[in-house]
């Protein structure tokens, strides 16, 4: 509704924010869509991979912000590269270089095991570079034969429909990553609800536990993962308070035959 209102009002005043003559140009209208595909499938993985590094392998923030590098530097790398080539094969050709580049990445991604890092390392190299190959072309092809005021507008509507891509990447993969979370925690509850109820343990550690893994879920610990990754890091658990009880009450049976007069 809002969306329609605005291009009625655009389409009525003298000095449109959008001018609507723009989208008569099917290389800009294929630009447009270029950039809103490639910013959604590069900013989620900017988005998604910190919040995996972190919540899953068990990485600090910085190590996070560290690990997903590579797909910024090669944006870097890639961008000047991209108008060398411009003027070689053409706007049309490099574009459609950076999209494979971006799929091939995505499909290195799904191949990869998530726990070796080189092999995660590669997909961001690939969807960077394909992202800094695509953004300098894909600016020169919105600018198609416009000019004037037309040509100015061409590169500000650009812009926003970057931010579109980032803010559609934001919400898309944000919400399916939650939604994914909160299934995963509910089955990994009903599950250990199951596999606890098959103890032979008293009622009271079987609460614990459950009280444990509660809690574990949570907070988003992973504990359990950063264990299996190094193993000499956590190869002295802190002890829950039930375990510190119990070995308390059995230092003090054991001392007191000891205590004993003779």
């Amino acid at each position: 509704m809002a969306l329609a209102l605005f291009l009625l009002i655009e389409s009525h005043v003298a000095q449109p924010m959008m001018p609507l003559a723009l989208f008569k140009d099917q290389q800009f209208n294929g630009a447009a869509i270029v950039t809103v595909a490639a910013g959604i499938f590069f900013v989620a993985l900017m988005v998604i991979l910190p919040s995996f590094f972190t919540k899953i392998q068990g990485a600090t923030e910085l190590q996070a912000a560290l690990m997903i590098t590579p797909a910024s530097l090669m944006l870097f790398i890639c961008s000047p590269i991209s108008g060398f080539l411009l003027s070689k094969i053409g706007p049309r050709a490099v574009i459609a270089t950076g999209c494979l580049a971006i799929l091939s990445g995505y499909i290195t991604l799904s191949l990869s095991n998530p726990a070796v890092y080189w092999q995660v390392s590669i997909a961001l190299m690939l969807s960077g570079a394909g992202y800094g190959v695509i953004i300098g072309p894909v600016t020169v092809l919105a600018a198609g034969d416009f000019s004037g005021k037309l040509l100015t507008a061409s590169q500000s509507v650009i812009g926003v429909f970057r931010q579109i891509g980032t803010s559609l990447a934001v919400a898309i993969f944000v919400s399916a990553l939650s939604a994914n979370i909160s299934t995963a925690k509910i089955t990994v509850s009903h599950h250990a609800e199951q596999a606890v109820a098959a103890l032979t343990i008293p009622a009271k550690a079987k609460r614990d536990t459950l009280k444990a893994v509660n809690h574990q879920l949570t907070t988003e610990r992973v504990s359990a993962y950063q264990h299996s990754r190094n193993p000499a890091a956590h190869s002295r658990p802190l002890p829950s308070r039930s375990t510190t009880g119990t070995r308390a009450a059995s230092t003090r049976t054991n001392q007191a035959p000891n205590s004993r007069p003779s």
